[in-house]
């Protein structure tokens, strides 16, 4: 007989408890005072650069964040499309590493049915901590993903299969599992299947040579020190996340924000949601600042504007990407270096292959040029023939990134 949903959260929020019964009493002292500190976000960020993660400080809370989200009813889902040797699964598995065993799970590679015969309740409030997305068109991938979306969507899976029953004859029962789980993956596509994209926030890395400077001195710098243990960090955010209850969220200033999202386009209708989720998952973070009594399960809690603020600037890229046209940063990076080199001139693919300094393959260079073309940044003059390369013309920069219509937090109604 399947188990219901609350004898499933019972036996979630026991494994929870004696998880953190087992962790040093240090630990669980410090964790009390970080939920308590008015600067939490500065430490989150300390921790994290402490683990290793050198910049990238955008993508490494908007990830931690996420996987605080599944504690929520909707939670948040994103994809981190970059260049590879970005940084973007080092981040990802940097901050998952503070996600204790209990709260997440991971999967470098999800098939089509793996979520349906998951063991009963083990992706309930789950941080999905995914691998690099496979490689496949638009009809692969959407079967392999479908359940996936259908989890993220609803929450739940249902799938109605048949087998045999103890006296051997064939019958149907009906395969049920809960969620909701927050979920993240990693990608070098600058194409995404639309019906997975536009459920997740598409985030990037910083892929600037600044940015690799930083990273090879920080490489250098730990190698001339001694190795530095990270258990202590890893234990307190272990504490944290499991001293979080599952709290809902009133967003009280949430119709000034709705008011100011442009509507042309129907992918605004998933927008608003994820900058609610954002919002709730800062104010879920902070939920013992937003009350002053013991909070439990089920408890409601109001946001304020600090975690306006702090969605607001997590999101700010995302969202540029999401309903203003941007790219994703390689591809913008690309296209400015193409500026640089060639102007409005004509050049080739092969050209532009040869002559760049980050992109070493053929197939990406096309792929985004490809990207460019579609938003009208750059045009094919003529066609690829046998062996020789297409030509190409850039027209105009690329949409720059950047949500401008998300509200100035003091612009807002009932903060």
């Amino acid at each position: 007989m399947p188990k219901g949903r609350d004898e499933l959260l019972a036996e979630l929020d026991e494994k929870t408890d004696a998880a953190l019964d087992l962790l040093p009493d240090e630990a669980r002292q410090q964790a009390e005072a970080m939920l308590l500190a008015p600067n939490l976000i500065d430490l989150i960020l300390s921790d994290i650069g402490a683990m290793g993660v050198v910049g990238e400080q955008p993508l490494a809370l908007t990830t931690y964040l996420i996987a605080c989200s599944r504690l929520l009813l909707k939670p948040l889902a994103a994809i981190v499309q970059a260049l590879s040797s970005s940084g973007k699964s080092f981040v990802i598995s940097r901050i998952g590493q503070l996600i204790p065993l209990e709260a997440k799970v991971i999967a470098t590679d999800i098939t089509a049915n793996a979520l349906y015969y998951m063991p009963q309740g083990s992706l309930m409030h789950r941080f999905v901590q995914a691998g690099e997305r496979r490689r496949g068109g638009d009809e692969d991938y959407a079967n392999v993903t479908r359940a996936l979306r259908e989890m993220l969507e609803g929450g739940e899976l249902y799938k109605m299969v048949t087998g045999k029953s103890a006296d051997g004859k064939i019958e149907s029962h009906l395969v049920r599992q809960s969620g909701p789980i927050a979920y993240i993956e990693s990608t070098t596509n600058t194409s995404l299947f639309d019906e997975d994209a536009n459920r997740c926030l598409l985030l990037g890395t910083d892929e600037t040579s600044a940015q690799t400077q930083r990273v090879v001195l920080a490489q250098g710098n730990a190698g001339a020190a001694d190795p530095f243990d990270t258990t202590f960090i890893v234990n307190r955010h272990h504490a944290l996340q499991h001293m979080l209850k599952r709290v809902r969220v009133r967003v009280p200033f949430a119709p000034s924000i709705a008011k100011a999202i442009p509507t042309h386009l129907p992918q605004a209708r998933r927008v608003m949601p994820q900058i609610m989720t954002m919002i709730q998952a800062s104010a879920l973070l902070h939920q013992r600042q937003r009350s002053n009594r013991e909070l439990d399960h089920g408890d409601l809690i109001n946001a304020t504007a600090h975690d306006y603020v702090v969605a607001r600037t997590l999101l700010m890229s995302p969202l540029g990407r999401s309903l203003g046209g941007a790219l994703a940063n390689a591809v913008t990076e690309f296209a400015m270096r193409l500026r640089k080199q060639y102007g409005g001139e004509v050049f080739s693919s092969t050209d532009a292959l040869t002559h760049d300094a980050v992109l070493g393959s053929k197939s990406k260079v096309n792929s985004y040029l490809g990207a460019l073309a579609n938003v009208g940044a750059a045009e094919c003059v003529e066609a690829a023939h046998g062996q020789k390369p297409a030509s190409w013309k850039l027209l105009k920069d690329p949409p720059k990134g950047g949500c401008l219509w998300l509200p100035d937090v003091t612009q807002l109604e009932g903060v």
